[in-house]
This record gives structure tokens, sequence and C-alpha cells, in this order.
């Protein structure tokens, strides 16, 4: 790169050059822009500061769907989305708000980051248009669940626990007992009844027969191309191919510039000061390498937390 600009070059960080130059997406038809990262859960979104990282709580992405489609100004919604999946109830309330913003009018462009599969697939299937990167871990259309036993442990640390039920299924997910007959028989029936459900939504979002959503199901991941290949994304490509559909989808000539506006209003404080700071420092920073580091860990513990009968794509390593 110094060979090609030349011997005074000097490198900037981004951030700082953005500062210097200006951010695009600044002027014209407002596009509102909801990020969905992380864990699926119901409830409200959390961050982490550890690692940038957290959940993706329904209750918040909800709240910004809504706020969007209020906004009279807003023209569009560009969905990011870089999740694994999740809960499937909150999975099933955020496509529910997604078509409700398309009914309101307001068309939908999911740009997919690295993972949006299982529930991350779920919440993009009623867009108007889905963009992956060709290498985006995307489709998993199936439902995995189960539950840790640690009665055993609990023997052997000479730890007694007892209950109390009022029903025989009340305490189908006990830690200490495994599923009975009945207990297990009930469990599967509510895996198969979700898988159902995710099937059908991916069929109405898509426009698929449900034949063909079967096809491409049984939780298999695709990359972002393979996922193109059979008609479970639209096209391929980044923010710009994303943001180039969100104008074909409004009428804006793809010359003419647009206003991109976070949604729901205001930043995440911490996030933006990590981000300036690791934006500012050397490679070799001592915080970066840290963030690195425990992150295999963090995520892990954050796996391990997701409730029954999660629509959730394991962590894939690529070597």
């Amino acid at each position: 790169m110094k060979n090609r600009a030349g011997a005074d070059a000097k490198a900037e960080r981004l951030a700082r050059y953005l500062d210097q130059v200006g951010h695009p997406h600044r002027h014209g038809p407002v596009v509102a822009v909801i990020h969905a990262s992380g864990l699926m859960v119901r409830g409200k979104s959390n961050s982490n500061a550890l690692y940038g990282g957290g959940v993706m709580g329904s209750d918040s992405v909800i709240r910004a769907f809504r706020l969007a489609k209020d906004d009279k100004d807003v023209r569009a919604i560009l969905f990011r989305i870089d999740s694994p999946g999740g809960s499937a109830t909150a999975a099933e309330s955020i496509w529910n708000e997604v078509k409700a913003v398309r009914q309101a009018g307001k068309p939908v462009v999911v740009s997919m980051g690295d993972v949006a599969g299982s529930g991350g697939y779920y919440i993009a299937a009623a867009a108007n248009k889905i963009v992956a990167e060709p290498a985006t871990l995307t489709g998993s259309i199936g439902v995995v669940a189960g539950k840790i036993l640690v009665g055993g442990l609990a023997d052997k640390l000479g730890v007694t626990m007892d209950s109390v039920q009022t029903s025989d299924s009340a305490a189908m997910f006990s830690a200490t007992e495994d599923f009975t007959p009945a207990g297990q028989k009930r469990f599967e029936a509510m895996l198969d009844d979700i898988y159902a459900g995710f099937k059908a939504r991916v069929a109405e979002g898509r426009q698929m027969d449900s034949d063909w959503v079967e096809s491409v199901a049984k939780g298999r991941v695709w990359t972002g191309e393979q996922a193109k290949a059979v008609s479970l994304v639209d096209a391929l490509g980044g923010y710009g191919t994303a943001i180039a559909l969100v104008k074909a989808e409004i009428g804006v000539a793809a010359s003419d510039d647009i206003e991109l506006k976070t949604f729901p209003p205001g930043g995440n404080a911490i996030a933006e000061l990590l981000r300036r700071a690791l934006g500012g420092a050397d490679e070799d920073d001592a915080l970066a390498l840290t963030l690195a580091a425990w992150m295999p860990l963090l995520r892990e513990i954050q796996m391990l937390a997701a409730p029954p009968g999660s629509l959730t794509m394991p962590d894939i390593e690529i070597r």
C-alpha cells in the first residue's frame, strides 16, 4: 500500500479518518438501521463490555421496529443480523414485528453478518430481501433442545435435593431427574411444533413451497453462497449491496444518497468507548489481545445460558 500511495503517505485509523472527512449517508430519504446481534432471548438486550457482544432481547428489537414504523420520516428499514439464534418465542415475536412493518408499507432489507443461523434466520425470513456475505453461516432451519442433569453430581458432593409438584409434568425440566416416558413424549412433541412453525414462517416469508423448505431445512447450515443457490437469500454482498436494494425498494436512484438513522435513537456508551480505544490503538494493544483471548470462553458461557426450546446454531470453527 505504501508503494502505491507514495513514500510520504501516512496510515490513519478509520475512526479518525471519518471524523476528518465526514461520515457518509447523512442526507436524503431516511432509512432506519436496526441491529440484532448476539444470542436471542426474551426481554431486553444486554451488552457485554468485556468483548463487545451480548444478548439480543426481543423486547428491545421490537421497540426499535415500532419506533421506526411510527416515524413518518422513515421510508424503509435496514435490518442487520449477526446471531446464531436463541429463544423460539423471541424469534416468533420479532418475525411478527417485521411482518407488521411490511404491512405498514415500509420495506425491510436484511443484511447478514458472520452468522444468521437458526433463530437468526427465522427473524430474517419475513423481510422483503435478504443479503448475505458469501461465507455467512446461514439457514440451520431446525430446533434443538435438552436439559443438563446434575443429580449424579449432587449425590457425589453429598448434596440432597427434593421438590414438591402439583402435577405429573410440573417438574419435567428438573435438573435432578431425567424425563419420564410421558415427559419425553411431550418434550419431543413441543420440539416438533416449534420445527413445524419455523418451516411455516420461512415458507410464508420466502414464498416457498413447504416441501422445498423441508428439503433445505433439517438443521443444515449453508454458506451465504450456498443459501443463495437454494433461494434462502436474494443477493450476496455486504452493506453496499443491502443499501442498493433498499434504494430500489423505495424508488431512489442508485446514485442518490440516503440518510441512515440508527434505531432506537442513542448509542451504547461503553461500546463506543471501546471502539474508539481499539480504533486508535496499535495492533499489539494489550486490551485488544485480552478481549480476543477471553472471547471463546465468554461465548461458551453465553451459549450454556440458552433457554429450553432454543433455535440456536452452535459456533462453527473454520480452519
